[in-house]
């Protein structure tokens, strides 16, 4: 059975199915409903089975109430199974942590929502969410990579714009146009230091997650907001209206 689960998921994976085929696969594999959250029990991708009433909300509230963290020297991925109260019945989480290179990317999870549960469609949950475990956490390294290799792009933009190293106007024009940045418009620069006091990964890693956050602030219809990370420091360039100005 372990065979028969690994297939269909790798061949998704090669086939860039993306987090939520994979959840898909996953729950038409376990006949129940399934999901994938990150680290912080936030839902990535969740596929109900059958005519099932959860929700994602009360998906990561059971996941959450369920498992246990992995522990620091942690390799495998090892499934937990633990019956939980949901909506004034029980049902039985059977969730593994996602762990790539010693660092737990999350959790993939299988909900059957039978109670009391039957052993054998049990024993093959704890197989689909071990087999899932790898393959997702290999989906989001990939995905982890294009994404910082976007990030890193789109910093060397910022990086350019903020010390006016664009050696021609037509090659900045080229630039922004990936990026939709209206280089005639007006805009006001942002800088926000002090935000991390450490150059260890994970604090270089919440200083991109402020940029992000930063660059969702309040959207506006044809305004447009680049953040990034410039060394140890967070750079904004918000436009300051939707039009432009005329060309001197």
């Amino acid at each position: 059975y372990g065979i028969v689960s690994h297939h269909p998921l790798v061949d998704l994976l090669y086939r860039g199915g993306g987090l939520s085929g994979l959840c898909y696969q996953m729950s038409r594999l376990a006949a129940s409903p399934a999901a994938i959250l990150d680290p912080q029990y936030r839902v990535l991708a969740f596929e109900q089975a059958r005519a099932g009433k959860l929700n994602p909300d009360q998906v990561a509230l059971l996941v959450q109430t369920a498992v246990t963290p992995p522990g620091d020297g942690d390799r495998a991925h090892s499934a937990q199974v633990v019956t939980v109260e949901a909506e004034e019945t029980q049902v039985t989480c059977v969730a593994s942590p996602i762990l790539v290179a010693g660092r737990h990317d999350g959790w993939v999870a299988v909900i059957e929502t039978e109670h009391p549960p039957h052993p054998h469609d049990l024993a093959q949950h704890r197989v689909v969410v071990e087999q899932s475990a790898t393959i997702v956490g290999t989906e989001m390294l990939r995905m982890r990579s294009i994404e910082q290799a976007e990030e890193r792009t789109r910093g060397d933009f910022v990086h350019a714009l903020l010390h006016g190293r664009f050696t021609t106007a037509r090659e900045l024009e080229a630039r922004a146009s990936h990026y939709d940045f209206p280089v005639a418009a007006s805009y006001g620069v942002i800088i926000a230091d002090r935000l991390s006091h450490s150059t260890q990964p994970e604090s270089v890693s919440a200083l991109f997650q402020y940029a992000k956050a930063a660059a969702r602030l309040t959207p506006s219809d044809g305004v447009v907001t680049l953040a990034t990370v410039v060394g140890d420091i967070v750079a904004v360039i918000r436009q300051g209206d939707g039009g432009t100005r005329p060309r001197s």
